[in-house]
């Protein structure tokens, strides 16, 4: 079934939001957007609505909708809301996940595991491309994986959301007094703790290396933010002119409906 245009608008814009086309703060206009698309103006706007519910917009007396402006609550908040989520949604993976889905877990960690090598191997100490593209998308696989285990399909939608939020509004996330390679052991070490928990069936162990791994990810991501506002308020105009890859954007969305499809597909057969 092809998608409706509203959906097809929904996905452009939340594209180029991702790929920093349309910047934090910047005005969306639905007529440039129905122009750039070919379709008609009742569809984008529907679609903007529906990227306001999410978070991701916001509308401001006298100038329209604008991407959201970045926040450091906003960030915070975001994270404190996974770490409840997520917390709870470990709990229920431990007892409800399958083999199949351990082994899709496990092969994630082990997706990460050999970047990870190999960036150790050619001697790469920033984050670069495709490397770091192929990180971010295997780290937001194995949560998503792990909300898609507990079996929630509400979850899902919530928790999928809010990782994208937290990746438009974090923007730069690289804190120089942190060395990336020492940042990406932590996260790995943290998804092989968490999913240890998870195959022995051990919810309260798996939550609460859950709540350890996001309130490591919340504090890290904080001080790399005040770090980037601290640089652009010592540059005479600057910005930071961060632009997201394309390839991460496409393997994002095409996470998301591979989640979407099997909801759909478990609610068909029950």
């Amino acid at each position: 079934m092809s998608k409706t245009l509203k959906s097809r608008a929904f996905e452009y814009i939340r594209e180029r939001m991702l790929m920093g086309e349309i910047q934090e703060g910047a005005r969306i206009s639905d007529v440039e957007i129905s122009r750039e698309m070919g379709i008609s103006r009742t569809p984008v706007r529907e679609a903007i609505v529906q990227l306001e519910t999410k978070g991701l917009v916001e509308q401001l007396p006298g100038q329209g909708p604008r991407v959201r402006t970045l926040n450091r609550r906003d960030l915070e908040e975001c994270f404190e809301l996974r770490e409840i989520l997520e917390c709870g949604a470990v709990v229920m993976a431990a007892q409800r996940v399958t083999d199949k889905e351990l082994a899709a877990l496990d092969q994630d960690c082990e997706g990460y595991d050999a970047v990870c090598i190999r960036l150790r191997e050619q001697g790469i100490e920033e984050p670069i491309s495709p490397w770091s593209d192929h990180l971010n998308v295997l780290d937001m696989s194995f949560h998503l994986k792990i909300i898609k285990a507990a079996k929630n399909v509400q979850l899902v939608g919530v928790v999928r959301d809010l990782h994208l939020l937290t990746r438009i509004l974090r923007r730069r996330s690289n804190l120089p007094s942190t060395p990336y390679l020492e940042r990406l052991d932590r996260i790995r070490n943290d998804h092989r703790r968490i999913l240890a928990a998870i195959r022995a069936r051990d919810g309260v162990a798996a939550s609460d290396a859950m709540r350890r791994h996001i309130e490591w990810a919340m504090e890290y991501h904080l001080k790399a933010f005040d770090w980037e506002r601290r640089s652009l308020e010592a540059e005479e105009g600057g910005g930071d002119g961060i632009e997201f890859p394309l390839n991460v954007v496409k393997a994002l969305l095409k996470l998301e409906e591979s989640v979407d499809e099997t909801n759909q597909h478990e609610s068909e057969s029950e």
